[in-house]
């Protein structure tokens, strides 16, 4: 799979959606992290470490199996 999220990545950066080329994978990760700070910044509602868990594994999902 992971080789379609990246084909993916480069035709998003070919068809010029994307201004960098990022690996699928590192651009969830990202968007996850900048998510969850934005998150811990505005929430008094702080996850707990099963829910950060379980939001881990659904990232973790999305960057192996999403393609767009």
């Amino acid at each position: 799979m992971r080789l379609l999220t990246d084909l993916v990545s480069l035709v998003r950066f070919a068809m010029q959606q994307t201004n960098e080329l990022v690996p699928y994978p590192e651009r969830v990760q990202a968007n996850f992290k900048a998510w969850l700070a934005q998150h811990q910044q505005t929430d008094t509602n702080k996850f707990t470490q099963e829910q950060q868990h379980w939001l881990e594994m659904i990232r973790d999902h999305i960057a192996a199996n999403l393609w767009h």
